[in-house]
């Protein structure tokens, strides 16, 4: 939903705002240059942080209102290393360009993670058809493998250890 959306949106704000403080604007009017250029909700929450220092908030703690409403582990490290570079009076644009480089990465990241366990999950289903699928075939077409298989104390016993093995599959 909108956090969701705001926190994709999030590298290319970083940027914009890296760009405009190359360029020798301040932070504020950085933060002006994201409310002109980005769309909802990133251009919402940012002129909310623009309209709060109007009214004398400071710009971090505006910015730290922002990552209360919009809680994630990218907007934190943005206000912290913003709040941070404003006082050791290091290169704030450097960082901010960092941070986006980094955000990027753990999205490439996490689509690799997402791809991953989408195979893992295809896999067990396949793996858990495999057995079902021979048994039905030997139920159809193998007629003494079935009369062992349904009606021997031995043939009930692989049935209940093929299940269960299933089951066991599936769990874990």
């Amino acid at each position: 939903g909108h956090l969701a959306t705001f926190n994709n949106q999030l590298e290319i704000v970083l940027r914009l705002i890296t760009g405009a403080l190359r360029v020798g604007l301040g932070l504020r009017q950085a933060l002006l240059t994201v409310v002109s250029d980005m769309p909802d909700p990133s251009r919402i929450e940012f002129s909310r942080v623009v309209g709060q220092t109007n009214i004398g908030v400071s710009v971090y703690d505006a910015l730290d209102q922002l990552a209360e409403r919009m809680p994630s582990s990218e907007i934190s490290m943005m206000t912290r290393a913003i709040r941070i570079q404003s006082g050791t009076g290091g290169n704030l644009g450097r960082v901010l360009e960092n941070l986006a480089e980094t955000i990027k990465q753990r999205r490439k990241l996490n689509r690799k993670i997402a791809a991953l366990t989408a195979e893992a999950k295809f896999t067990k289903y396949i793996i858990s058809a495999l057995p079902i699928g021979v048994g039905i075939f030997i139920l159809v077409f193998e007629s003494d493998m079935r009369e062992g298989l349904l009606f021997t104390l031995i043939g009930r016993i692989c049935i209940g250890v093929v299940v269960g093995l299933i089951t066991l599959g599936w769990i874990i």
